[in-house]
């Protein structure tokens, strides 16, 4: 695991020499919902591997810090939670205008199908990258 997030980073590094600027995603649990539990196991409760998750996370936001202060004239990086965005959604729809039973329900308002969120959710993603954006200092080059 750490050794593909490594990769993923050492190989941006490499591809030019000009600025970089990194938008790093970091995974959603799709593990810790019935509806993404049903996609990836046949069995009727799927193991908790909510552990790969976090520590994938984890791995990335570390190497993309490595990567920065190993590159600080030349790269600036986010990172954008879509775990914390969809934790938090999942965690308590209602908020967020969503039925409680909407949080396993396929074809639901929140997943389209076993795996892929709605237009309602990605606008919520939207809403909170742009947010992150938004709260970005400018800068300007030398």
């Amino acid at each position: 695991m750490p050794s593909r997030s490594t990769s993923l980073v050492q190989n941006v590094g490499k591809k030019s020499t000009a600025h970089r600027q990194l938008w790093v995603v970091q995974l959603f649990l799709v593990f810790k919902y019935a509806t993404g539990s049903k996609f990836f196991s046949s069995a009727p409760k799927a193991l908790d591997r909510s552990h790969i998750f976090k520590k994938w996370n984890q791995e990335l936001g570390k190497y993309v810090r490595l990567f920065v202060n190993a590159h600080p004239r030349e790269t600036t990086a986010m990172v954008y939670s879509s775990y914390d965005t969809f934790t938090r959604v999942l965690d308590d729809p209602e908020s967020h205008g969503f039925a409680l039973e909407d949080v396993d329900k396929k074809g639901g308002a929140i997943w389209r199908d076993d795996l892929h969120p709605t237009s309602a959710i990605h606008a919520i993603i939207a809403k909170d990258m742009a947010l992150l954006l938004n709260n970005q200092p400018a800068s300007v080059g030398e």
